[in-house]
């Protein structure tokens, strides 16, 4: 494998090791806190990428996003929520930032949260976070059914469902029904290049998708008494209906922080196969803002952030104290790039961090030296993805040179 010293100390810094320590996400450090404030900011979507081992994650190109939104002003504890119709308060505003907050009710051991108009009603029950309720200006909906969001412990590869149910108003003038089924997993972790540049490390994704059934009525069918909802009544209702309304919501969280530090939102309306009505957002929580807003008040949490940064800190000193012409064979070149699956039947996916731009271009050479399969040469920057189709290959192994720039790094691929 050739190597340089340059580019060894740039994958020093944001890559120190190939192998990171999973992050599992627990009720005492990441449970919403009543009291809690912090601000998150809309940017550009972004695919959020594969699912697996090590992922790398770009997302330091991302520009802020502004557009026209309802919110409230104010943290829940500062304003009359409770006695007042949430529509009575939201206020328009063009701008990227977005206030979240909490408030404790303690006889009900409910919290709840905002974002921007929206208020979700949270409850803890042993191990598991529940969602009983939401409510925007235009929608208000108690839950007979809760959606679980979160189970403690969650870690890489746990996943788990719930059906859920619940009834509202729509604008005070309709009777709606939601009904449906919520599953979440943790799948993927690795490691994250935040809008700015800065990077985290043992980063745990965890993704929600949602199915549900609305159902609205005129609300002169409102005193008719309906039957409650079951765990079985809305499979058999999933399994009727053809119309159904999906959610994907996708979030990043790192060890030292409550909240996540990223998240995706994506919408959709499938109406007897056809998808119509999508709408995708992304939103970063910044460290640094996490820390000015609950950290100080969040003494474990604040520990581990402060560790963290004391970690990468030292790999940063590490790599620059390397001498010019010392060796540097400590320093591995692999958590740069990642193959999968190696072995593989026909396609490889192939991903390599860049911190610059430069002129990149992959080779597969047989053992004999021969080049069987080449990508075009072309500027990259980020996080470069390739999918190589070497389903025409024979079985047996071959070796694959990823040029970047003066650069070689050359990996063996098994073909099956």
């Amino acid at each position: 494998m050739k190597k340089t010293h340059a580019f060894l100390f740039i994958i020093g810094i944001f890559f120190p090791q190939f192998i990171f320590p999973q992050y599992i996400l627990l009720k005492e450090l990441n449970h919403p806190r009543g009291g809690d404030v912090l601000s998150k900011q809309q940017v550009a979507f972004k695919d959020p990428g594969r699912s697996g081992k090590d992922v790398l994650w770009d997302f330091s190109q991302l520009t802020p996003v502004e557009r026209e939104q309802l919110v409230l002003p104010q943290p829940l504890g500062q304003i009359d929520w409770k006695n007042i119709n949430v529509a009575s308060l939201a206020v328009q505003t063009r701008e990227s930032h977005r206030l979240v907050s909490y408030w404790l009710d303690e006889y009900r051991n409910q919290v709840t949260g905002s974002e921007q108009e929206h208020l979700f009603r949270y409850n803890p029950s042993g191990d598991s976070l529940l969602v009983w309720g939401y409510e925007n200006p235009g929608i208000r909906i108690e839950n007979s059914l809760p959606e679980v969001w979160l189970r403690y412990p969650l870690a890489f590869k746990d996943k788990f469902s719930s059906y859920f149910c619940g009834n509202g108003l729509f604008y005070e003038q309709t009777d709606v029904t939601v009904m449906g089924l919520l599953e979440v997993e943790a799948d993927a972790y690795g490691t994250m290049i935040l809008p700015g540049g800065d990077s985290l490390q043992n980063v745990l994704r965890v993704t929600s998708l949602k199915t549900q059934l609305d159902d609205r009525q005129p609300l002169v069918y409102k005193n008719i008494k309906k039957e409650k909802s079951t765990e079985d009544s809305v499979k058999i209702a999933l399994k009727k209906n053809k119309d159904k309304i999906y959610t994907e919501v996708i979030r990043w969280y790192a060890e030292g922080y409550r909240y996540p530090v990223f998240e995706t939102w994506k919408t959709y309306t499938d109406k007897q196969g056809k998808r119509s009505d999508e709408n995708y957002l992304a939103f970063v929580y910044r460290p640094e803002w996490q820390q000015e807003d609950y950290l100080d008040r969040d003494p474990r949490n604040q520990a581990l952030a402060e560790a963290g940064k004391k970690n990468k800190a030292g790999n940063k000193n590490k790599n620059k104290s390397a001498p010019a012409g010392g060796s540097m064979e400590a320093v591995s070149l692999q958590p740069a790039c990642k193959l999968f699956p190696n072995p593989t039947n026909g396609e490889l996916q192939v991903e390599v961090a860049l911190t610059g731009e430069t002129r990149g271009q992959m080779i597969v050479y047989s053992i004999q030296g021969a080049v069987l399969y080449r990508t075009p040469a072309a500027q990259r920057s980020g996080i470069w993805q390739e999918t190589l189709d070497l389903r025409s290959l024979a079985k047996g192994s071959y070796l694959l040179h990823i040029i970047c720039g003066e650069e070689t790094l050359t990996e063996k691929i098994i073909k099956n």
